[in-house]
């Protein structure tokens, strides 16, 4: 018999998947924004489950790491697994099944901060105007928005051409184009952090920078450390094909 689950760890957001295994980097993305069941204890052998696109409904544990709804008319049964905590209709909808997302899955710590990450280094473009022939803020203002160019250039092409133009269309010339685009631009950024550093000193001219501009060269260091992270943590750094 499997061993039984907890009801404090069955809790939590499971994804919708339609296939186990290795997941397309692609997927990897998509499954943060498509919706998910919430699974959360009601009770000391009581679930609640609001699954996509229905209303939250009670389900009772009627057997080993098995719950039943109100009505009896389904029943979920739970899964652990190295890879961790699996879920699955006991009608056998499989291949299609739901994966417990892990905490840091969540929107707000994977998905939202990057694009603000790169909208900030975008607007080192200023220093560029302001920087009075500061040649540690050229180099600065160059790095990040290069940086935050190539970086957007990749991950768009990744989301946009991945699934028509490489998993199927099996174009690996166009995928290393836009990948190396997105390499280079990583690299570049993670020369921004040191360049802020640099210019917050003014060790190019001798010339400290004030209170503001070193708070805001902090948050532009941030950003670049944010947007190389992301990338790293879906997947994408030093990944050129599949």
């Amino acid at each position: 018999l499997p061993a039984e689950i907890p009801i404090d760890r069955v809790a939590g957001r499971y994804w919708g998947q339609i296939f186990k295994g290795k997941r397309m980097v692609l997927l990897q993305m998509l499954e943060r924004l498509e919706p998910v069941m919430e699974v959360t204890v009601a009770g000391p052998d009581r679930l609640r489950v609001a699954s996509p696109g229905m209303g939250p409904a009670d389900y009772t544990q009627v057997g080993v790491n098995a719950y039943r709804s109100g009505d009896g008319g389904r029943t979920l049964i739970f899964a652990a697994s190295p890879r961790g905590i699996n879920a699955n209709w006991a009608d056998g909808s499989a291949p299609f099944y739901f994966r417990r997302l892990p905490w840091h899955y969540r929107l707000g710590l994977t998905i939202y901060p990057l694009p603000i990450a790169l909208l900030v280094l975008l607007t080192a473009a200023a220093l560029l105007l302001k920087s009075e022939g500061r040649k540690a803020e050229r180099r600065l203002a160059f790095a990040a928005v290069a940086g935050a160019l190539l970086v957007t250039l990749g991950v768009g092409a990744e989301l946009e051409l991945a699934m028509s133009q490489l998993y199927h269309g099996g174009r690996t010339g166009l995928a290393i184009a836009w990948r190396s685009a997105l390499h280079l631009g990583l690299g570049v950024l993670v020369a921004v952090p040191i360049l802020a550093v640099l210019a917050g000193r003014g060790a190019a001219d001798g010339r400290s920078a004030g209170p503001i501009k070193r708070i805001y060269l902090a948050v532009v260091g941030l950003a670049a450390t944010v947007a190389v992270v992301l990338t790293g943590y879906w997947g994408l750094i030093g990944r050129f094909t599949n």
